[in-house]
């Protein structure tokens, strides 16, 4: 996805490959890996047979064995005295699949090239579950609430918070050649953050006979006794 782009139920058709990226080095080194996969299917294999192949592409995913989205922000609400700062993002919202389901995807493509259905392989496909569409500090709102952590009670401009980042990169770039320092904000995530992007999951439910495992409830409950697990150091 390119910086400034926001994506209303995009699909494989309609998300043509950006010539630029929100995040450098992560997104392109993705993109460059899909291509070589898909590139592959096809290949004619040593016992003859045909290598099939298919790409996945999650969204954001919480629950079992996240670092990122929610357990990234639980650790940072500790470390602020139990608040997580929230920008005015606006109307903007983003997409959330749990872990249980997005393991299910893989496990569906699995079993369809095995089945031999090469209608299927070839393919990019974008997953999803039914997890409401929602603003990003509404979703982690849950999650907070299981340490005690609340988000603030006020909003920073978003605008606000980007033209300051740019000055401390601007900054941090002109000063480099002398010090180098490791700045934990990006532009890149704040920008993220102001965007709506979500996507369909047609495809895989089409081609891949895929359809979620665990209902939002349920992805809920098993999501809060994973992060409620989660300690914080002293």
């Amino acid at each position: 996805m390119a910086p400034g782009m926001e994506v209303f139920g995009g699909t494989e058709k309609s998300m043509a490959k950006p010539e630029q990226f929100f995040f450098d080095g992560y997104a392109p080194s993705k993109q460059k890996a899909e291509e070589m996969v898909l590139k592959a299917n096809g290949r004619i294999l040593n016992d003859g047979g045909k290598l099939q192949t298919l790409s996945l592409r999650p969204v954001v995913m919480y629950g079992e064995l996240d670092k990122f989205c929610v357990t990234f922000n639980l650790h940072a609400a500790h470390k602020l005295g139990g608040v997580i700062y929230q920008l005015d993002t606006g109307r903007a919202v983003q997409q959330f699949m749990y872990a249980g389901n997005a393991a299910w995807v893989f496990i569906c493509a699995e079993k369809t090239l095995r089945g031999g259905n090469s209608d299927a392989s070839g393919h990019a496909y974008f997953m999803g579950d039914e997890t409401p569409v929602n603003n990003y500090y509404d979703f982690l709102k849950p999650y907070l609430a299981i340490h005690n952590f609340k988000l603030s009670s006020f909003r920073i401009p978003h605008r606000l918070v980007l033209y300051l980042l740019y000055l401390i990169w601007l900054f941090l770039w002109v000063i480099s050649p002398v010090k180098q320092f490791n700045f934990p904000l990006g532009l890149a995530s704040v920008i993220y953050l102001g965007k709506t992007r979500y996507y369909s999951y047609d495809k895989a439910k089409k081609l891949l006979s895929y359809s979620p495992l665990f209902s939002p409830e349920e992805a809920f409950k098993k999501g809060h006794k994973f992060y409620s697990l989660l300690k914080f150091p002293k």
